[in-house]
């Protein structure tokens, strides 16, 4: 997930990835909703940062914190 979303930062497109049209940051680290969001079935991976819907935001937020490694 977090390689994904950071795509678009590496790529020099925007500065933050919550600001990409196309990303589920906010949706993920914030739990903003919208008609982007509606209907989407949360990806396991996110159901896995925590055992609720409060624990979920801060965990994949957290993993925003570092950098990734250059390949």
């Amino acid at each position: 997930m977090r390689y994904r979303e950071l795509n678009p930062v590496r790529a020099g497109r925007v500065t933050e990835p919550g600001a990409y049209p196309g990303s589920i940051y906010r949706r993920h680290a914030l739990g903003e909703s919208g008609p982007k969001a509606a209907g989407l079935t949360p990806h396991p991976e996110y159901l896995k940062l925590g055992q609720n819907d409060p624990e979920r935001p801060h965990a994949f937020r957290e993993r925003f914190q570092t950098a990734l490694a250059s390949a």
